[in-house]
């Protein structure tokens, strides 16, 4: 089974090692680094005016109607699903196109 070490223990496993080799290398295993988001798209439903966040870049659809129901997120994809919060302490805003929110 896999030993836990504190961090002064690796610290110390690694002073040990380059003492003796010239290069060292340090793999961690199952280490918990917190998940970048995947670039996504938001768009408005036609319909009723909710936000929705989208997996991927739209593809050359502005003009188009788009509406809930194209979501491919079977939780937000009806018009009576709640609105998904945008956290803009994660997400930053590349490119706005007309109509989108804008931030403050």
């Amino acid at each position: 089974a896999p030993q836990e070490l504190s961090n002064d223990a690796i610290d110390r496993a690694i002073e040990a090692a380059a003492d003796r080799f010239e290069t060292v290398t340090v793999t961690l295993r199952g280490a918990a680094l917190p998940a970048e988001p995947p670039p996504s798209s938001w768009v408005a439903c036609d319909r009723c005016g909710k936000w929705r966040r989208l997996p991927a870049a739209l593809d050359d659809a502005e003009g188009e109607k788009w509406y809930c129901e194209l979501s491919t997120d079977r939780r937000r994809n009806h018009c009576a699903a709640e609105e998904e919060v945008w956290d803009s302490g994660r997400e930053d805003v590349i490119e706005s196109t007309d109509g989108a929110p804008s931030q403050a």
